[in-house]
């Protein structure tokens, strides 16, 4: 089993043992679980773990561990995750079929972005069908670009780029499978593909000190719903789900980037 790392956190009264794999499974040995409890009883907390397994979230108490022999099962177990409850969060699926086409040019200074050059036109298509169009020119849902940029995390693994001529880039990037992923995520991918004023990324921490000035903050959970549903109205079949609905899609190798 790949642990990538080990977190011990003390947050409002509870120790989370915070663990990642690609494999099926996660397990624990009981001597380990006993000296982890231990040490969260002397501490008068309770226990839970955090598990990253296929690059999907998922939190347990650690009472359930102890019901599941000290084994969480990716398959089996997914569905009891309590994250969305303790975090007051929402699943959302994602299907396949996504396909976002970009161009850039570096041959101007007045498109919307700077990547491969600046963005000179943004399509968005579901099963071939053209859900929204960006370009200078027409900038309507040019937020939507920058509200749904974790979808292109997502859709990393499947970028082509060609080169149009000497200026002038395409990107294409698609989906080939659903993926899974929690309200939350949005503002995190909103924050790592953050530039600030020193043409740096954001991380959670200097984020958060930006949040402390007082300025205004570019997303809110109101403006990620109206999207979302105006991307629902528009054809791209966004599906809110719970832990009944997932039992049914857990085959769809759901995806996080948390």
């Amino acid at each position: 089993m790949n642990h990538i790392k080990v977190i011990l956190l003390y947050i409002l009264k509870m120790m989370i043992e915070v663990k990642s794999t690609q494999e099926e499974k996660y397990k624990i040995s009981k001597t380990n679980f006993n000296k982890r409890m231990k040490f969260a009883q002397d501490m008068g907390i309770e226990l839970y773990f955090a598990l990253k397994i296929k690059n999907h979230w998922s939190l347990y108490h650690s009472s359930y561990l102890i019901d599941q022999n000290y084994k969480i099962n990716y398959s089996d177990d997914l569905m009891n995750s309590i994250l969305c409850q303790k975090l007051n969060s929402q699943m959302l699926l994602i299907p396949k079929g996504l396909k976002a086409e970009s161009i850039y040019s570096k041959n101007t200074s007045n498109g919307l972005m700077v990547q491969h050059g600046e963005l000179i036109l943004y399509k968005l298509f579901f099963n071939e069908k053209l859900i929204i169009e960006v370009s200078p020119e027409n900038k309507e849902n040019f937020y939507t670009i920058f509200i749904i940029e974790l979808w292109h995390d997502f859709m990393a693994d499947n970028l082509i780029s060609n080169q149009i001529n000497e200026f002038e880039t395409v990107v294409v990037e698609t989906s080939n499978e659903n993926f899974i992923n929690y309200d939350f995520q949005y503002f995190m991918s909103t924050i790592n593909h953050t530039i600030n004023n020193d043409n740096n990324r954001y991380n959670s921490t200097s984020f958060l000190k930006y949040i402390a000035t007082n300025k205004d903050i570019a997303l809110t959970k109101e403006m990620l719903i109206m999207t979302l549903t105006e991307l629902q109205k528009l054809g791209i079949p966004i599906m809110p789900i719970d832990n009944k609905t997932l039992e049914r899609n857990i085959t769809t190798s759901p995806l996080a980037m948390w």
